[in-house]
């Protein structure tokens, strides 16, 4: 949807996703009007970012775990902390400054980067293309990289020589060999029955001298078998929720926070 300044885009925006009644007319989405199916439209529509985050000043983490929770998933902390793992990337997960420099370009808070080397900028090489290429052009960023003597203001062909793609593929296979390898480790001891997880799952604590090994968690696991035992005698997932919540027994996260 295009348009100038002040023509009512966010306004048109704001009345589909029901944030905003309309004044007058009537309006369908998915079949059910705006103003007097305002959760049925709801439920039929989704959010999606304009960038790889929606908020810029957010952290990696912080996005895995915005998204689990708007995919409703349990424990989103947890999932964030098992896919950082699973990736090799808990290193990174966090870097505030970097999202915060990010954020001071696109405002034009920013006109010049220099770094000491292109690893520092990112070791991803098409994050890196795109930054260099399309975001630093742009914002008219100046770019330095002081190891590789790239200055896009005094030499912009250096921008274009051979010596950028190369550097960030190689920075990339090195950052992709040490992933692989962090995987193959996990995946060795998953072989061997050890646990990888941040968190043991409910109905077990992980041993105090092996954090590798888990336990069995006696009054979790006594819950556990109820749920299994209902569901064997043909209980409905609802109605084990509800006989549950009836006789007090606390989700798994209240649980465990206890």
């Amino acid at each position: 949807m295009l348009g100038s300044n002040g023509t009512g885009k966010t306004t048109i925006v704001k009345i589909l996703t029901t944030l905003l009644k309309q004044d007058s007319g009537t309006v369908i989405v998915n079949g059910f009007d705006v103003a007097a199916k305002p959760g049925n439209v709801r439920q039929s529509i989704s959010l999606t970012g304009q960038f790889a985050a929606v908020d810029e000043i957010l952290t990696g983490r912080e996005n895995l775990i915005m998204i689990a929770k708007l995919r409703h998933l349990k424990n989103p902390r947890q999932v964030a902390d098992d896919l950082l793992n699973r990736f090799g990337l808990t290193a990174v997960a966090d870097r505030n400054d970097f999202q915060r420099l990010l954020s001071d370009i696109r405002t034009r808070k920013i006109n010049c980067v220099i770094i000491k080397d292109l690893s520092c900028l990112s070791r991803d090489y098409v994050e890196v293309g795109i930054l260099i290429d399309r975001l630093f052009v742009q914002m008219n960023v100046r770019f330095i990289s002081l190891h590789e003597r790239i200055d896009s203001y005094n030499d912009p062909e250096s921008v274009s020589s051979m010596v950028v793609p190369i550097t960030n593929v190689m920075n990339d296979q090195y950052c992709y060999q040490t992933s692989k390898k962090i995987r193959q480790m996990f995946d060795y001891k998953k072989c061997n029955g050890q646990f990888i997880g941040s968190y043991a799952p409910y109905g077990y604590i992980k041993d105090p001298n092996d954090k590798h090994a888990l336990l069995v968690d006696h009054e979790a696991a006594e819950v556990v078998k109820q749920i299994f035992a209902m569901f064997l005698n043909g209980m409905a997932v609802r109605a084990i929720v509800n006989h549950l919540n009836d006789h007090g027994v606390m989700c798994p996260s209240l649980y465990k926070q206890s």
